[in-house]
């Protein structure tokens, strides 16, 4: 594993101790879940999964971030 994975790891680690990952618009909240073996960042929106590969020269928060925009892309009506 390379030192950036490792610290994509320890920042995902460190920012679920204080909750989970997951977004939320008003009442709809959509976890996020990291699957290691495909390494990509997901959220289910209905029958659609959303996902992101996670890109090791981002850290944690810029991965979610590109999951959220991807999310928001897909679903435009989640911010109405």
């Amino acid at each position: 594993m390379d030192v950036s994975m490792s610290n994509f790891k320890k920042e995902m680690q460190e920012y679920l101790q204080h909750g989970t990952m997951a977004f939320s618009f008003g009442e709809l909240v959509l976890p996020g879940v990291y699957r290691e073996g495909l390494n990509v960042l997901t959220v289910q929106m209905d029958s659609t999964q959303v996902m992101v590969p996670v890109n090791s020269s981002l850290d944690f928060y810029e991965n979610l971030d590109a999951l959220m925009s991807k999310l928001l892309d897909q679903f435009p009506k989640l911010t109405e």
